[in-house]
């Protein structure tokens, strides 16, 4: 795609869910560095589904898509659910994991791992809201991701540097401003995707 080299895709057509209006593949994505299975469900009105969608992907993979160009890391999803329409909040149920997150160079900086965990609280009214929280690294994360119906996401939540934390990451959680009585910092990024 666009001169890039993605993988090997195998795909089963499910012909039944023709009668229903959509187009459904059980896929096998597989690349040297990573795989991606599931089932994928195209609708009328540009409805994008997906069932039992499994995947473990170099953040690579996904540069310029969703993510930014130079990070690396490991993208592991166990989606049972993943449903988006244009004009409506998206319904996602699951975890997404980024492991090892290294930061662009010049700095290469390791940043640690982090999940994204949509569950039964995380219905959709207004907005989809996921729970946010570090795996391991230099900084204790929690926080909440929220997507809207108009493709607008805000992520907001609270960071600490953990014990041992090297002296570049607590300078950088310094631009943050005072920290509580915990020693953690209130950050948000918003933007849409």
């Amino acid at each position: 795609m666009n001169g890039r080299y993605l993988g090997a895709l195998r795909w089963r057509l499910r012909p039944l869910h023709l009668f229903r209006g959509r187009l459904a593949l059980d896929i096998d994505f597989n690349r040297a560095d990573g795989q991606a299975r599931g089932r994928v469900e195209l609708g009328f009105g540009n409805r994008f589904e997906t069932r039992d969608l499994t995947a473990s992907l170099p953040l690579a993979a996904f540069a310029g898509i969703i993510a930014p160009a130079g990070w690396a890391g490991t993208v592991d999803a166990a989606l049972p659910v993943l449903s988006l329409r244009p004009g409506r909040v998206p319904l996602i149920e699951g975890t997404v994991d980024v492991r090892s997150l290294v930061a662009p160079p010049p700095n290469g900086a390791p940043i640690g791992s982090y999940r994204l965990t949509f569950d039964a609280s995380s219905t959709p009214g207004e907005q989809l809201v996921g729970q946010l929280q570090d795996l391991e690294g230099p900084m204790q994360v929690t926080g909440t991701l929220s997507l809207a119906a108009d493709r607008s996401y805000v992520v907001d939540g609270l960071v600490a540097p953990r014990a041992g934390a090297s002296d570049a990451v607590i300078q950088t959680l310094q631009f943050l401003g005072a920290p509580d009585a915990q020693g953690r910092r209130p950050f948000s990024v918003a933007g849409t995707y």
